[in-house]
């Protein structure tokens, strides 16, 4: 058992002294940039066992930046892998180069990455005129209510189709009805129609009689008077 510890022991050392002895591959860099504000983000290489904080213990990052066509720039030296860029200015293409620090050694150079600093927070840019960014739960809430309000829409449409399909189905039905029930119906509205005939009695008229008299004039007295 020991002599398996041993040999695994020995397995180990020799690899951690292979790998320090080899030169690191460059590191992976990438750039996000928010409110005036650029971070870079920094993957170490990968390796076949173990990582490389591992094998070397503390290690660093030297951050090169600058702006994009000028050949001044400015270094950093950080233990984070996420670095957040100091001094920029809003609106300006800067370019990101990164290196590892190990044992006294560099690792080899990043390929370079470059990026557009967005405008800052406080819009002071000249002859820019910016708005205001929205923030992540504001973009959820909205999409909440979105879909609430699509939902009630959608609910108010089938119940309107729906009732609306009823409404027809009563109104015009599709189905006949029994042969039964038609020669009952029949034969019911015909005897009504029958019995009211039948007890209909005539309307008695009620009248007033007039007469006229015509009288002839006395031709005697007529006579007299002449």
């Amino acid at each position: 058992m020991m002599a398996v510890l041993s040999r695994v022991s020995l397995v180990s050392l020799f690899y951690i002294v292979c790998v320090r002895t080899a030169d690191i591959s460059a590191p992976h860099v990438e750039l996000r940039s928010r409110k005036g504000q650029t971070e870079v983000d920094i993957t170490d290489p990968p390796m076949k066992k173990r990582n490389l904080r591992d094998v070397f213990g503390n290690i660093s990052y030297l951050i090169r930046f600058w702006k994009n066509g000028e050949t001044k720039k400015e270094e950093l030296i950080r233990e984070q892998n996420r670095v957040m860029l100091p001094r920029l200015e809003p609106l300006v293409n800067y370019c990101v180069e990164v290196e590892i620090l190990y044992l006294n050694k560099k690792s080899q150079t990043s390929n370079m990455t470059c990026l557009n600093n967005t405008p800052s927070a406080s819009c002071n840019t000249p002859f820019y005129v910016c708005s205001d960014e929205v923030e992540p739960y504001m973009i959820i809430v909205v999409l909440v209510v979105s879909f609430l309000v699509v939902l009630v829409a959608v609910v108010m449409i089938f119940l309107a189709v729906w009732y609306g399909y009823k409404g027809c189905r009563i109104m015009f039905p599709d189905t006949d009805l029994p042969e039964d029930l038609k020669k009952f119906l029949s034969q019911r509205s015909q005897s009504s129609i029958l019995s009211a005939m039948r007890e209909n009695t005539p309307v008695k008229e009620h009248f007033c009689e007039l007469r006229i008299l015509h009288k002839e004039p006395n031709s005697s007295q007529d006579n007299q008077q002449i």
